[in-house]
């Protein structure tokens, strides 16, 4: 799949998500100059079966979840020119505050 990406010159967007079946396991890899992180909660309870779709993205991580992709970045960050990452986690303002924690942990 990677290299198919590559050929494509498209870009992989590394996901942190509940792990459910038939989602993407947590991992590391850039497809293009640009690495891309995207942390969208954990909440696997409304994954599937939620009232409002920003219901699925309803979670707050702890510093120990977070601190699980401490060396996935580190990674990403000597593979790819520009990484970045973003948090999707944001119903109630939950991405500052994974924001922060990661700055931190990455400081």
């Amino acid at each position: 799949m990677f290299d198919w990406l590559r050929q494509q010159n498209l870009g992989f967007c590394c996901v942190d998500e509940p792990q459910l079946p038939n989602l993407l396991t947590p991992m590391t890899e850039a497809t293009k100059k640009i690495g891309y992180v995207r942390f969208n909660g954990r909440n696997s309870a409304k994954r599937w079966q939620h009232e409002q779709a920003h219901e699925r993205y309803y979670y707050s991580y702890t510093p120990e979840e977070l601190s699980e992709w401490l060396p996935k970045i580190q990674k990403l960050d000597s593979i790819a020119e520009d990484p970045f990452i973003f948090a999707n986690n944001h119903w109630r303002g939950q991405a500052v505050s994974t924001t922060r924690q990661l700055r931190v942990m990455l400081d």
